[in-house]
């Protein structure tokens, strides 16, 4: 998670849609995280090649849980126009 904000960070965004984006990322699912990382681990990558592959996958992750929700009207942590764009934002980090 910690790498997937730095990306963020990174992007130098608005402070409004950085907290967006964070909203998004903070809704996909957390176990998620867990299991990119180990999945990583266990294929024998180093452990930082892992982190920056599992923050890739994250954004994706992310990406497709937005569309999602909005897809079948169950985004409650964003609103809907806003949502659209974090989707965009999202898709070139994934």
């Amino acid at each position: 998670m910690r790498c997937a904000f730095g990306r963020l960070a990174a992007l130098r965004l608005d402070i409004e849609v950085d907290r967006l984006v964070v909203r998004a990322l903070r809704a996909a699912a957390p176990e998620t995280r867990r299991v990119l990382v180990q999945a990583g681990l266990d294929a024998g990558l180093r452990r930082e090649d892992t982190i920056n592959r599992a923050a890739t996958c994250f954004f994706a992750s992310a990406a497709f849980n937005l569309s999602d929700d909005l897809s079948d009207d169950d985004c409650h942590y964003l609103p809907p126009a806003p949502a659209e764009a974090v989707v965009l934002i999202l898709l070139p980090y994934s």
